[in-house]
């Protein structure tokens, strides 16, 4: 989703509880995850849950200044503009990685 997505306004939702804890869990490079890692990262998941839920008590999860969804996503919505810019970007780093690509 996101600015660039089908909706640019949404409220926010939770971050959904995750797994017990085990020994084989592993960082996507590779590293042991410990007890501590996850520990914190659990804490961190709850201050942002409770972040969400007053975030969505206000105005029903509706941006301060707006009445619904629809009226933010609209004043979301980049320009012609902004597209162009982003699109020039994605097709600079596309390139970039191709030519990382040859010469490994």
């Amino acid at each position: 989703q996101g600015q660039y997505g089908e909706k640019p306004a949404a409220p926010l939702e939770r971050i959904p509880a995750m797994p017990p804890h085990s020994t084989d869990f592993a960082t996507q490079d590779g590293q042991a995850f410990s007890k501590g890692k996850y520990d914190l990262l659990q804490i961190m998941i709850q201050h942002f849950n409770a972040a969400v839920e007053s975030i969505n008590q206000v105005n029903g999860g509706v941006p301060l200044g707006f009445s619904t969804l629809d009226e933010a996503a609209v004043a979301a919505r980049p320009s012609a503009e902004a597209w162009e810019a982003r699109n020039k970007v994605v097709e600079l780093e596309r390139a970039k990685q191709a030519a990382e690509a040859k010469t490994a």
